[in-house]
């Protein structure tokens, strides 16, 4: 016969049982900690897909919701498109700044001097983090003034070529970099046209 441990602490002496008794509440301790512990992990993982959910499927109908249905006035009314574009865009950005703040509870301090939608501004972002641009979107949410922006930004060309986050920052008409001085020499040009449909060419903001 197989002999089983039984399922709950066995003691030779009185000492045992003494020393068991000391060390319980550490016990309890470290259980409570790691069973804690597991917790967080699963609701890191829940809220972590639903913040993937959230940023990507917001996306993704807003490109079908806002952007499609002025689609065939890019060969209609292009001067109409572009403004219609730069329109729709803080109306989509504003969305994913309350995503942040209303269900996952980001809060935004901000300083600095204020955003100025009448002038223009280049700004750099540091790329402390892959998501420093959703963040700057709670900067431009609440820094500019009047809300309505025209922002461009500037970044890799191989983003664009991302289902969904690309179709839309083709839309919006971003500008894309190969990191290859040959083939961005034109990218000025395209600068340049950006601001021509768009007449004020406001904020330009240089992620690389």
């Amino acid at each position: 016969m197989r002999n089983h441990q039984p399922p709950y602490a066995s003691f030779n002496s009185l000492s045992e049982i003494h020393r068991w008794c000391l060390t319980l509440p550490e016990q309890l301790e470290d259980r409570r900690l790691k069973i804690e512990s597991r917790i967080n992990i699963i609701l890191t993982v829940k809220s972590g897909i639903l913040f993937v959910f959230l940023i990507y499927g917001s996306m993704l109908s807003g490109i079908y919701t806002f952007y499609c249905p002025i689609l065939p006035f890019i060969f209609i009314h292009r001067s109409f498109y572009r403004k219609g574009t730069d329109f729709l865009f803080p109306m989509l950005e504003s969305f994913f700044v309350g995503i942040l703040e209303l269900i996952f509870g980001v809060k935004f301090y901000i300083s600095g001097d204020i955003i100025k939608a009448s002038e223009s501004s280049i700004i750099l972002l540091n790329h402390r983090t892959r998501l420093d641009w959703l963040f700057f979107f709670g900067a431009l949410a609440h820094r500019t003034i009047p809300p309505a922006h025209n922002c461009k930004i500037v970044l890799k060309s191989t983003i664009k070529e991302i289902p969904g986050i690309g179709w839309g920052m083709q839309i919006n008409h971003y500008v894309f970099l190969r990191r290859n001085w040959n083939i961005d020499k034109d990218v000025r040009n395209n600068i340049r046209n950006v601001g021509c449909i768009s007449k004020i060419f406001t904020t330009s903001i240089i992620h690389l």
